[in-house]
């Protein structure tokens, strides 16, 4: 599978990166969508539903690629790359993924079950 370079919302054209019209509409519907209360994955069911392609003939959503989508600050705009997302709606946007997170107290290192816990040569993994 080739990878996408570019983020979803822009392609090269003459050697420069343009916003993407037919995919800045969906970017925007997006941030609409989750800041008036859809979950990253209802919006990537709708897009599936919608058969929404971010890769060609790619058209499976899911709630971590939107959630990639709604984290990242290039749609806001920068020295490359145009903005589609007004930085009121990105900063509103991150607000909610930040007060939506479960696992923001969670323990990373932490071990959850006992039970799972296997020791090689004398450590816990």
């Amino acid at each position: 599978m080739k990878n996408r370079f570019i983020p979803f919302g822009y392609q090269v054209t003459n050697g420069e990166i343009v916003i993407v019209p037919s995919e800045a509409e969906i970017i925007q519907k997006i941030y609409e969508d989750y800041l008036s209360g859809m979950s990253l994955q209802q919006i990537a069911l709708l897009l599936t539903e919608k058969c929404v392609e971010y890769l060609p003939h790619k058209s499976e959503w899911n709630k971590n690629r939107v959630a990639r989508l709604i984290s990242d600050n290039r749609y806001i705009g920068n020295d490359v790359y145009a903005a589609i997302i007004d930085r009121d709606i990105f900063d509103q946007a991150r607000h909610i993924k930040e007060s939506r997170n479960t696992q923001s107290e969670c323990e990373r290192g932490k071990i959850i079950s006992p039970r799972w816990a296997r020791t090689v040569g004398g450590n816990v993994w």
